[in-house]
């Protein structure tokens, strides 16, 4: 949660009943409880119930495996909640791509509109070092970065 909070990532999720579900997720945590699926599935906001179900629901849906699957591919299948670690922090990474993505893009209308050659200077070396950010973060998650 902190690391939301530090980077503010929170202003690249479109949807803000998202962000919502988070907060309360957060709330119950932090008050020591024990958020489950039926904290969100008979929570008294519709939309928040609803958002739950359609998540869980995309999550059902892209979980299951081929009956065939141990069967073919010996060895352990990670499971969802084995993976979840993982993918939070795939997609704290990817909110911080996107920021740096976008301050990227706000400092390069900023260099074409500069008056001063002070100016520009200052605004390459920002752009030199949210570009190097961004080269950090994609080695360490493995990605590659067309353009």
């Amino acid at each position: 949660f902190s690391e939301i909070e530090v980077n503010q990532l929170e202003e690249l999720i479109d949807n803000k009943n998202l962000i919502t579900l988070l907060k309360i997720y957060k709330t119950c945590y932090d008050e020591g409880l024990e958020p489950s699926a039926k904290t969100f599935l008979y929570h008294e906001d519709d939309v928040i119930r609803n958002l739950a179900m359609v998540v869980m629901e995309y999550n059902e849906h892209n979980d299951q495996l081929s009956q065939n699957w141990n069967r073919v591919y010996e060895g352990k299948i990670d499971s969802r909640e084995d993976l979840y670690k993982m993918e939070v922090f795939s997609t704290i990474n990817y909110l911080k791509i996107r920021k740096i993505k976008r301050l990227m893009d706000e400092n390069q209308r900023d260099f074409e509109n500069a008056q001063s050659s002070e100016e520009r200077m200052i605004l390459l070396q920002t752009h030199q070092h949210l570009w190097q950010l961004e080269i950090d973060l994609t080695r360490k998650l493995g990605t590659v970065i067309i353009k």
